[in-house]
């Protein structure tokens, strides 16, 4: 299971836009989510996280991911409005949670 999270910063980081939780195996075999497929194409170009299901409990990895790539995705693509973000992601895999990443920005 995934869950995505855009977090706005307004007298502590409050939900913003998007709360998603769904089964990424089952995404990565039929991917027609849009908001998924957008969320997945920030960083599918960096990581390992490009095939099917079964993934191990050390086998993810994103790397060397350009700020530049994220800031064309969240002021090109899809532009938010000014303010303080956090995106969070939480990864489990057989009911025991793997993998969190958070990032911060401004968007101005």
């Amino acid at each position: 299971m995934v869950n995505f999270s855009l977090l706005k910063k307004a007298n502590g980081y409050k939900p913003f836009l998007y709360n998603i939780t769904f089964d990424g195996c089952k995404y990565l075999r039929s991917r027609t989510n849009p908001i998924i497929i957008y969320l997945h194409s920030l960083f599918e170009l960096y990581s390992n996280i490009n095939h099917t299901c079964p993934y191990g409990p050390n086998d993810f990895v994103v790397e060397k991911l350009p700020i530049s790539h994220i800031q064309r995705y969240v002021s090109d693509i899809l532009p938010l409005p000014q303010g303080q973000y956090m995106f969070h992601s939480t990864w489990a895999s057989f009911n025991m949670k793997r993998m969190f990443v958070k990032f911060y920005w401004d968007s101005i």
